[in-house]
């Protein structure tokens, strides 16, 4: 005669298994970050016609680069500079391509080393840092093995980044590498100001 109780206790036990599992907090698993890499591009083909002589820039929707190449006793050496709209940083360097600057109270190094320049090919290492792990809270740092050529019929401007990487350093470490390819376009035989360029 206990049935009604029974089929109370059953319908319990029914409701438990159905609905609180609804309503316990999801486990999240702790996953650490990966960052995202960015997508690696193809260069052009190498060309051997055209000179290094004169004016190049590239642009983006962020940065604007200018590069200015003159030959001495055989020797192509080159001139950097460098715009961010975002964050304000910029650089130019001397004709020994290094830049000692300021970006928001961070101390910035642009040196990049060369290891051959011939008529048509220039590589070398690539060096860029902003900010120094003994002063400043976040370090960002990048570095590859580049390469320039020209492409096309000797109009456009190769860089290419093989092993790219930056990392920034600071409470947490964040690392991003790709290959990289940037082509840049001649503006003038002459070594033009940077206001003069066609950005």
């Amino acid at each position: 005669m206990h049935r009604p109780k029974r089929n109370r206790l059953i319908l319990a036990a029914l409701f438990l298994s159905i609905f609180v599992p609804l309503v316990l907090p999801p486990v999240h698993s702790q996953q650490p970050r990966v960052p995202r890499e960015k997508r690696s591009y193809s260069a052009p083909a190498r060309t051997d016609a055209g000179e290094w002589g004169g004016t190049w820039f590239y642009q983006t929707h962020k940065e604007k680069w200018a590069l200015w190449l003159r030959v001495e006793d055989g020797v192509p050496e080159v001139k950097f500079q460098f715009q961010n709209y975002d964050q304000g940083e910029n650089f130019i360097t001397d004709w020994q391509t290094v830049s000692h600057y300021a970006s928001k109270e961070k101390k910035g190094l642009f040196k990049p080393i060369f290891d051959q320049r011939d008529i048509d090919l220039i590589t070398g290492e690539w060096f860029w840092q902003l900010g120094t792990a003994e002063v400043d809270r976040a370090v960002r740092t990048e570095t590859a093995s580049f390469e320039m050529y020209r492409s096309g019929r000797g109009r456009q401007l190769v860089l290419a980044l093989a092993g790219f990487e930056r990392v920034y350093e600071g409470s947490r470490t964040y690392r991003l590498a790709a290959e990289q390819a940037w082509t840049f376009h001649k503006a003038s035989r002459r070594l033009v100001d940077w206001n003069e360029l066609p950005f």
